[in-house]
C-alpha cells in the first residue's frame, strides 16, 4: 500500500493553518495513526516546526514573509560613514512591510590599501542593527558610483578586501539574504571596469571568495550572460552540482539590465 507523502505533508500544513496547531504535534499524531495501520511512513522531521496563523478567514492581518518583497536602498560610503539605525529599520518593517534592505557599501577611499578598522566596525554594527530590527540585507560592495576614471582597484587589493570582510560576513549570514558580486565597475555592476574589463579569472576569484565568505548564502552574478561566460567550460552537469557555480543567482536589479 502506498501513500503520497507530498500530499500528506500538504495536508498537515493545511490543518495547521486552519486550526493554529503545531506541525510537530500534527505530524506526531499522524505518525502514530500510520504506524497503527502498519504503514511505513516517517515524517521529515527537519520540516517540522510551530506555525500559527490567525483563525479568521480571510486572515485579519498580513503575513510579513522574511526574505521577500520590496526593499529600500541604503547606501554607505567610507568617505562619509553613517551606520544603519535600528529604529528606522524597524519602522520601515512595521509601516511599509519591508523586511529587506539593499545595503550598498562604497569602499571609495580604499582603492590602493586595506579597509580601515573603523569601517569594518561600521559594517559589523550594521548587521547588529538589522538583526535587532528583524530585517535582512541584499549586500553589495563597490568603489564608486561615477562612470569614468578609476572604477575599481587591482585584483589583489579587491581580494584582500574580501579577505578582511570574510569573518564579518561569515558570522552575520543570518542577517544576509544574498550577497551580490559587486566590487567591479561603477556601482559594482560589472560593467565599465578599469581593472576587470576582460579578466574572467579575476571575476571568478571574486565570486569564489564571496561564496567562501558566506557559504550559507547565495551570491548573485549581475546577468545570466556573465555567469555563462564565467563558467561555460563547466558544462551542464557541473552547473547544477558544483556549489561555486550552482550557488550563483542573477541580480538584474535594473529594468534596463541586459539579459
Amino acid at each position: 500500500r502506498k501513500i503520497d507523502t507530498n500530499a500528506m505533508r500538504l495536508q498537515f500544513i493545511a490543518v495547521a493553518a486552519a486550526t493554529s496547531f503545531s506541525l510537530s504535534e500534527i505530524s506526531t499524531t499522524r505518525a502514530d495513526e500510520i504506524q497503527n495501520n502498519n504503514l511505513r511512513f516517517q515524517p521529515r522531521r527537519q520540516l517540522l516546526g510551530v506555525v500559527s496563523y490567525p483563525p479568521e478567514e480571510p486572515y485579519s492581518t498580513s503575513l510579513l514573509n522574511p526574505e521577500r518583497g520590496f526593499y529600500t536602498q541604503l547606501t554607505y560610503r567610507a568617505s562619509s560613514p553613517s551606520r544603519l539605525d535600528a529604529t528606522f529599520l524597524a519602522d520601515q518593517r512595521e509601516s511599509k512591510g519591508e523586511s529587506i534592505v539593499l545595503r550598498i557599501v562604497y569602499l571609495d577611499v580604499f582603492m590602493d590599501g586595506p579597509i580601515s578598522q573603523s569601517v569594518l566596525d561600521d559594517i559589523e554594527a550594521d548587521f547588529g542593527s538589522m538583526r535587532a530590527a528583524g530585517v535582512k540585507c541584499v549586500l553589495r560592495f563597490a568603489y564608486t558610483d561615477v562612470q569614468g576614471g578609476t572604477t575599481d582597484p587591482i585584483k589583489s587589493v579587491v581580494l584582500d578586501h574580501i579577505a578582511q570582510l570574510k569573518d564579518i560576513l561569515t558570522s552575520n549570514q543570518d542577517a544576509i539574504l544574498t550577497v551580490q558580486a559587486g566590487f567591479v565597475g561603477p556601482w559594482g555592476e560589472w560593467h565599465g571596469s578599469t581593472n576587470f574589463h576582460d579578466d574572467l579569472e579575476g571575476r571568478q576569484a571574486i565570486v569564489s571568495a564571496l561564496l567562501d565568505a558566506a557559504p550559507e548564502r547565495n551570491v548573485q552574478i549581475r546577468t545570466p550572460l556573465h555567469k555563462q561566460t564565467l563558467y561555460a567550460s563547466y558544462g551542464a552537469p557541473v552547473i547544477f552540482s558544483s556549489g561555486h557555480v550552482a550557488n550563483g543567482g542573477f541580480e538584474g536589479s535594473d529594468v534596463g539590465t541586459s539579459w
